[in-house]
């Protein structure tokens, strides 16, 4: 029988049926059209809302996979902003800072950004212009290289992933920036730098070419029978100086010995009667390990660059001298351009196999005439070299007549067996004898071989007999002028032949300073403090030039009248060749009434003839010369002897002066060091030191004076660079240690910053709870207490019927198993209406402190709750929709500072915490920790060095806004930032941290008594934590004071005013 009851009953079980499908309709109605649709091995095409194609996704015809823009739908990219334009060496350093002239964003489509050059700003891109691109669409930098040094034009030009370009920017001019005025620098072409043959005679104007030296030997008339004046002939002290011809000594007329220091006058062996063997090396490569000489071995069977073995040097040339029949073995070394009678000083280290049978080894040069032919050869050769060990073979050739080049080589000769090995090699032009010629006076009045021996009495001949300048070369007799017949000082400079006195002549101890014009030490100046007799010879007869009492920590010094144009010659004229450069340096002291421009030392190049064809010049500046107090100007001429140079002189000048006076002192001139004149080099002088690379461009610059920097390449080209302003640039940095940026340790700003998610896991399986609380997932995370944390959970419930509440419960299990009776961390409750599936979420925050540090092992638990009876609740996550549980590091710990509020208006305000930096406002540092040092201005000095300051100290302030700021104010951290850039020793030093409380620089020093010592290295600035000596708001203000008389607390920081100037971070809660 059926009722009303099982009629109602019928109708809820419909109802509930309907609503049901109603549900899952809507969630069909919900879901993604496409999601869970594939593309097999095609593409899917992008229409846009009219129908019109606008792309393809998927494998593309080429069998690529990608998503590919259709040009014709796709929309040009906008117009980039105008770039900035720097110069860099040899390009520009082009920049583009992200931002579009006529867009606020940046286009989905970005590919690139073309960076184009071009000639004029008006010029049109096109691929030919196009010089590199930025790929980063936030913007970025890119160095182009361009040939030349004019002005170009820069313009950008953005490109869409659909290939097409948009408007081009505003055209921007750069100019490339040059190491120096000109590429190619005067003199930096050497002979060795030149091919063979290069130079014609088409290419040599008339007279360009001259000789440097005069033939060896005396001028003698032959007047004298042979031999006819002897020593018993001759009494004491009768051949006086009026009575000896000019150039009559030769060496064959002066006995050994017979010339003492008490017969050479002062300064009277100039450096142009004394034979100079040497000068540079003409040898570009004498070690022979570098690329000139794997060149020149190249292609040449038996010769080798030997890296096995070297004479105290990495590498030498080995020549293997096997043949069936002998043979002579020839490595060339290079071409020396000559003149007939120039001399070359070869010199090389060999050594032999013990089993090669040659007839010789020799470096040698083969004079050739102009057209190629050879003349002859001149050798240093051995024919019976030593065996397996290095020795050294010297010589000093001469070229003939007709000679206009030396090819120099390395040879051996006549072998059929063994090795030869060369290394340290040099070929040094030899700057010859020349002639004195202070007058070309005979004696005609005597017959030649007139006057014999046996026509002269013993003794007989005095000086009185002997008439002025009578007695010629010829009249004497070999060795027959011995010591006991000169009277002093009779032989002077104008006397002696060129080139005649050698070792024989002159006796053991003779030749001290004051005998030479020619400086010590590598000085070419004689006498540069001007106190001895060579100062004496320079003035005297000079109205203009005198020489006075009181120099520059010396005894005396040289004054000239400022008034008189006449200028002193300190050198020369000397030897130099073409590239050499000059050090010139000397103290100057110019009097309160001096007028005039300027005050300079300066070299003169001058070539054979003695004609001018530059100066190199050292000045005080025109406008700039100091008055009433010792100055000195030194540095590295930039005028290198030009071609045809072959001497060289020295002046002091007082520059269009025309009153007062100038004293000079302590006067240098030094060639620079240098290891070829063009090209890849080095050269050292008391400057410092510079390297050049292939192209001949300074690469790098140690020296005084001026900007330094350090540029590194690899096969010629740069990969690294530190610049005069302390910037670099690396291919790769690895840093081993700290690496800080602007005074802070890159940690420290990593800290700054969330670390993201710590633990992770998923879940695809189903628990159910019946009423009582259940663990769900674990998960573990080691926590700091310096940090912050998130914890969140999400995962589907579904409970059996609807009503109640679902509760997720967050469980600390410490290192332990959490369980659900452990530490519960938060609670998150969900009702559950209706008996329908949900997600449910947790999520809590909470600080590293509170949690405490250490491993903890967390429990999400669940619980259905207040729900009907015999309800249960599935909590669960599938393949498709896992459940998760991560923990999250949202950054640094941060305090609570919060508080309640009823909304009253009446609440006081919650404190904060704050950060702020604070520029310092004064400095400076106090002479034995006591009175404050002017001197030192706003530099801030620490420690002891000497008696003079005693034990320093220094204090450095901050603005009254500080005082204002902490007051009321609960400190949390503080930080200090300083640059040390001095230490007493090179590794660094320790600053000893205190504080003080002055509002403003005191006139004595006082601080606090609590310090902190902290390690600094030179030139080194960053912030370090002084929390527990800046503990109080009452601190105005750091002090540094070690109170100790060791170095290693001895250092010098930066101050107010002062590049990289001391700053206080505070952060405190108010």
């Amino acid at each position: 029988m059926v009722n009303f009851l099982d009629d109602q009953s019928d109708a809820k079980r419909f109802a509930a049926l309907l609503a049901d499908y109603d549900r899952r309709l809507r969630d069909l109605e919900r879901t993604s059209k496409a999601a869970y649709t594939s593309i097999e091995g095609g593409t899917l095409d992008i229409y846009t809302e009219d129908g019109t194609l606008a792309g393809s996704v998927g494998v593309q015809p080429d069998g690529g996979i990608a998503l590919v823009p259709e040009p014709a739908a796709a929309v040009p990219p906008p117009t980039p902003g105008a770039p900035l334009v720097a110069p860099a060496l040899a390009g520009l350093v082009v920049t583009w800072d992200g931002w579009w002239d006529d867009s606020n964003a940046p286009p989905t489509d970005f590919a690139a950004l073309q960076v184009h050059l071009g000639p004029a700003a008006d010029f049109t891109p096109e691929p030919v212009t196009l010089a590199a691109a930025i790929t980063d669409v936030t913007g970025g930098s890119v160095t182009v290289a361009v040939e030349g040094y004019e002005e170009r034009w820069v313009r950008l030009i953005a490109l869409s992933t659909a290939g097409l370009t948009g408007a081009p920017s505003v055209a921007v001019a750069g100019k490339p920036r040059q190491a120096v005025e000109q590429d190619l620098i005067d003199g930096i072409v050497t002979e060795v730098k030149l091919a063979e043959n290069a130079v014609t005679e088409a290419k040599i104007a008339l007279g360009a070419v001259g000789t440097t030296a005069l033939a060896d030997g005396a001028i003698l008339t032959e007047k004298l029978a042979d031999n006819a004046v002897k020593v018993g002939k001759l009494a004491e002290n009768a051949v006086t100086g009026p009575a000896i011809a000019a150039n009559a000594v030769v060496a064959g007329k002066i006995a050994t010995d017979a010339v003492t220091a008490r017969e050479i006058a002062a300064g009277s062996v100039t450096a142009e009667k004394l034979t100079i063997i040497g000068g540079s090396n003409l040898l570009s490569d004498p070690s022979f390990e570098g690329a000139y000489t794997a060149a020149q071995v190249a292609g040449i069977a038996y010769a080798s660059q030997d890296k096995t073995m070297g004479n105290g040097s990495p590498a030498s040339i080995k020549i293997d001298c096997v043949a069936a029949a002998p043979s002579t073995f020839q490595v060339p070394v290079t071409n020396v351009p000559v003149l007939p009678g120039d001399q070359l000083y070869l010199a090389v280290d060999y050594w032999v196999s013990s089993d090669w049978n040659g007839t010789e080894i020799n470096l040698q040069a083969r004079w050739d005439d102009a057209a190629g032919t050879r003349l002859t050869f001149g050798k240093a050769l051995t024919s019976t070299p030593a065996r397996e060990t290095w020795t050294r073979m010297t010589a000093t050739v001469t070229a003939p007549a007709l000679a206009a080049n030396a090819r120099i080589r390395l040879e051996s000769a006549g072998t059929t067996l063994g090795a030869v090995r060369f290394d340290n090699a040099a070929v040094r032009p030899v700057v010859a004898g020349v002639q004195i010629a202070d007058g070309s006076v005979t004696a005609p009045k005597i017959l030649a071989g007139a006057i014999t021996t046996d026509k002269l009495m013993a003794l007989g001949v005095t000086a009185e007999k002997i008439a002025a300048l009578a007695i010629t070369a010829d009249k004497i007799a070999a060795l027959s002028v011995t010591a006991d017949k000169l009277a002093v000082n009779s032989v002077t400079a104008t006397k002696i032949a060129a080139g005649v006195i050698d070792a024989t002549h002159i006796k053991a101890g003779s030749l001290t300073a004051d005998r030479l014009s020619l400086g010590t030490d590598g000085n070419l100046i004689a006498d540069p403090s001007f106190e001895g007799a060579v100062t004496a010879q320079r003035v005297a007869g000079n109205t203009a030039w005198s020489v006075v009492a009181g120099g520059n920590g010396t005894a005396q010094a040289l004054r000239n009248n400022a008034a008189s144009s006449l200028e002193m010659y300190l050198v020369g004229p000397i030897p130099a060749v073409p590239g050499q450069k000059m050090y010139l340096a000397v103290d100057y002291l110019a009097s309160a009434d001096w007028a005039g421009d300027r005050v300079s030392i300066y070299a003169e190049w001058r070539n054979a003839a003695g004609t001018s064809l530059g100066v190199a010049v050292i000045t005080s500046g025109s406008g700039a010369t100091v008055k009433e107090a010792w100055t000195r100007i030194a540095g590295v001429a930039s005028v290198a002897a030009p071609a045809n140079t072959t001497q060289v002189v020295v002046r002091l000048k007082s520059v269009s002066s025309t009153a007062g006076t100038v004293t000079w002192d302590n006067a240098e001139a030094r060639y620079v060091t240098a290891s070829g004149f063009a090209g890849q080099r080095a050269e050292i002088s008391p400057m410092g030191l510079q390297l050049y690379d292939d192209a001949g461009e300074e690469a790098v610059a140690l020296v005084t004076g001026r900007p330094n920097y350090l540029t590194l390449s690899t096969d010629g080209v740069p990969v690294a660079t530190i610049d005069q302003d302390g910037a670099a640039g690396f291919q790769r940095l690895a840093v081993a240690d700290t690496l800080t940026i602007g005074g802070a340790d890159l940690s420290e700003y990593l800290n700054l910053v969330p670390r993201g998610i710590q633990a992770i896991d998923y879940q695809i399986t189903t628990r159910t709870a019946s009423g009582t609380e259940m663990g769900f997932v674990e998960l573990a995370a080691d926590i700091d207490e310096t940090r912050m944390y998130r914890f969140v959970f999400s995962a589907r419930a579904n409970p059996s019927a609807g009503g109640g509440e679902l509760q997720l419960r967050l469980r600390d299990g410490g290192t332990g198993t959490p369980t659900i009776n452990s530490t519960q961390k938060y609670i998150s409750v969900a009702p559950m209406p209706v008996g329908n599936s949900f997600t449910s979420w947790l999520e809590h925050i909470e600080s590293g402190p509170s949690l405490g540090a250490g491993t903890h092992r967390f429990l999400i638990t669940f619980m259905n709750s207040l729900g009907p009876s015999g309800q249960t609740c599935e909590m669960y996550g599938a393949v498709n929709s896992r459940g998760y549980f991560y923990i999250e590091d949202i950054g640094p710990y941060i305090p609570e500072t919060g508080g309640y509020n009823d909304g009253g208006g009446t609440t006081a305000p919650t404190p904060k915490k704050v950060t702020k930096t604070y520029a310092c406002s004064w400095s400076g540092s106090y002479a034995g920790r006591g009175s404050y040092n002017s001197y030192y201005k706003n530099s801030c000095y620490q420690g002891y060095y000497s008696s003079t300051n005693g034990t320093q100290a220094s204090l450095i302030g901050f603005p009254s806004s500080l005082s204002s700021d902490l007051s009321g104010a609960t400190i949390n951290k503080a930080e200090v930032y300083l640059y040390f850039d001095h230490w007493y020793a090179n590794a660094g030093g320790k600053a000893v941290i205190k504080a003080h409380s002055h509002a403003s620089r005191p006139a004595t020093f006082s601080s606090d008594s609590e310090g902190k010592t902290i390690s600094w290295a030179r030139n080194e600035g960053k912030w370090v934590d002084i929390t527990s000596v800046f503990d109080s708001t009452k601190w105005r203000g750091i002090a540094l004071d070690p109170n100790s008389t060791s170095s290693t607390y001895y250092g010098r920081a930066r101050g107010y005013g002062q590049t990289n100037p001391p700053k206080l971070r505070v952060t405190y809660t108010k």
